[in-house]
């Protein structure tokens, strides 16, 4: 059997949602698993707000996740994961040991784990470091 993600989970969850909302300004009595029917304007709505919600992943602190290093700069190196989500692993964040240059221990299209720390200003901040020790 096949593990639901607490995402997938909060996505039909917010579809669902959003069915009900359009049941309500719609004024229509229809239930809103009628505009699942692939017909008008309200199932295109629907698939619209589904592929929203798909791309709507939200980083978890303290989750690892696989992604690809897509920016270096001086202070560290940017990481793309969960799809659109970047976010930065800190210079001190890429090693154990002291790192003089970020291209030292990372290039650009490298693939690696991060562990997301948490949020600055909505930020993602990441560390290659933790999440090798995890």
């Amino acid at each position: 059997m096949k593990k639901v993600s607490q995402f997938q989970a909060d996505g039909k969850a917010r579809v669902f949602a959003y069915l009900s909302l359009l049941t309500l300004i719609a004024g229509d009595t229809m239930f809103a698993e009628d505009y699942l029917r692939p017909s008008g304007i309200w199932f295109s709505w629907l698939v619209l707000a589904a592929v929203s919600l798909a791309g709507a992943a939200k980083a978890e602190v303290g989750k690892i996740y696989t992604g690809k290093v897509v920016k270096i700069m001086e202070f560290g190196a940017f990481v793309n994961f969960l799809g659109k989500q970047d976010g930065l692993v800190h210079i001190s964040e890429l090693a154990a040991k002291r790192v003089e240059k970020v291209s030292d221990v990372v290039k650009e299209g490298d693939e690696v784990k991060v562990k997301v720390l948490g949020f600055d200003k909505g930020k993602v901040k990441l560390s290659i470091k933790q999440a090798l020790d995890s």
